[in-house]
C-alpha cells in the first residue's frame, strides 16, 4: 500500500495523465507476458530432440566415449537445456516485475508520497524455480567400427540415442514443462495482485489531482524528468 504524502502536490493535468497512461501500459504488459511465457513452457516440452542432438554432437567428437560417459553426456545436455529454458522464463518475469515496480515508484514520486513498493519487492516474487529431474539410466552407445564421416556418425548417434533414451527424455521434458507452467501461473497471480493494489491507490490519487492547481514552481522539471525515465524504461524493456 502507499505511504503517506509529504505534502499535497499540484501537477498539470497533462503530467498526471502521462503517469496514469504509463500505469495502464505496464498493466497491459502482464497479459502479453503471460501469453509469451506460456508459449515458452509449451516449447520446453519439445526439447527432447534438441537434447539428443546436442549430446550427439559432443559424442561425435574425435575422442570416443564409453557407454557410461554417453549417459552422462546426455544427462548434461538435457539439464543444460532445461536450465536455459527456466532461466529465460525467470528473466522475463523479473523484467516485467521491474517494469511494474518502476512505473509505480515513479508515479509515487510525482505524487510526493512514499512508495508502497520497496525496491525489488516484485522481483523477489520470482523465486524457487522447479527442479529438473532426469534419470537417464545406462545408455549403450557402441559405434560401428567404420563410419566414413562425422556427419554420418552424428546421424547414427542421434538415432541410437533416440532409441535408447528418447521416451525417457520426452517424459522428463513434458513433466518439466508442466512444472514450469504451474510455477508461472502462481507467479503471474502474485505479481498482478501486488501491482494492482499499489496502482489502484495511485490511480485514485491521480484522479483526485487531475483538476488541481497549476504546477507549483520547481515541480515541472521533476515531473518531466520522471516521465522521460518512464518512457526510457519502456523502451529498454520492449515486448519480446
Amino acid at each position: 500500500m502507499l505511504g503517506q504524502g509529504r505534502s499535497a502536490p499540484s501537477a498539470s493535468p497533462e503530467a498526471l495523465q502521462g503517469v496514469e497512461r504509463r500505469l495502464r501500459e505496464v498493466a497491459g504488459r502482464i497479459d502479453e507476458e503471460r501469453r509469451r511465457c506460456l508459449e515458452s513452457t509449451d516449447r520446453v516440452r519439445l526439447l527432447a530432440r534438441a537434447a539428443i542432438e546436442r549430446a550427439a554432437r559432443e559424442l561425435a567428437a574425435p575422442a570416443p566415449e564409453t557407454p557410461a560417459e554417453a549417459s552422462a553426456v546426455l544427462s548434461r545436455a538435457a539439464g543444460a537445456l532445461a536450465a536455459e529454458a527456466a532461466s529465460d522464463l525467470a528473466g522475463r518475469l523479473r523484467a516485467l516485475a521491474w517494469e511494474l515496480e518502476s512505473a509505480c515508484r515513479a508515479a509515487a514520486e510525482v505524487l510526493e508520497i512514499t512508495p508502497g513498493l520497496a525496491a525489488g519487492s516484485l522481483a523477489e516474487l520470482v523465486r524457487e524455480l522447479p527442479p529438473w529431474n532426469l534419470t537417464a539410466g545406462r545408455i549403450e552407445v557402441r559405434r560401428p567400427g567404420l563410419i566414413p564421416s562425422r556427419a554420418m556418425a552424428l546421424a547414427w548417434l542421434v538415432r541410437r540415442l533416440r532409441l535408447e533414451a528418447g521416451d525417457r527424455l520426452e517424459a522428463a521434458f513434458n513433466q518439466y514443462g508442466r512444472a514450469l507452467e504451474r510455477w508461472l501461473r502462481e507467479r503471474l497471480a502474485d505479481l498482478p495482485d501486488r501491482f494492482e493494489t499499489e496502482a489502484g491507490s495511485l490511480r485514485a490519487q491521480l484522479a483526485r489531482l487531475e483538476r488541481g492547481d497549476p504546477l507549483a514552481p520547481g515541480r515541472r522539471g521533476t515531473i518531466e524528468r520522471l516521465l522521460k525515465e518512464l518512457e526510457a524504461a519502456r523502451l529498454s524493456h520492449p515486448a519480446r
